[in-house]
């Protein structure tokens, strides 16, 4: 485990079981970002798959991407709102 501070706090989307942590790290130094039009270090892009606002966010620095419940290996795509249309747009963008 790292000791390094708490800088942001990135949510994929709005369902609690991604938000459910946000106060307890924001109590621990970190900004909740709403918006990635000041991070440069980060790619944001929005889709419509699993939720009705999935946040995709590349990090060219580490080469990691994060994308939620968008992509999930360990059972069947999760395109609820943006149907199968928008799981093909969302995979398209990642």
């Amino acid at each position: 485990m790292h000791n390094k501070p708490i800088s942001f706090i990135l949510n994929t989307h709005a369902h609690s079981d991604h938000t459910g942590g946000n106060e307890y790290f924001e109590k621990r130094g970190g900004k909740l970002i709403e918006n990635t039009f000041n991070l440069d270090s980060f790619t944001h892009i929005k889709v419509k798959s699993h939720s009705a606002i999935d946040n995709i966010y590349y990090h060219k620095e580490s080469n990691s991407i994060f994308v939620g419940d968008v992509f999930d290996t360990s059972w069947h795509p999760v395109f609820y709102f943006g149907g199968i249309k928008g799981f093909n747009e969302a995979i398209n963008a990642i």
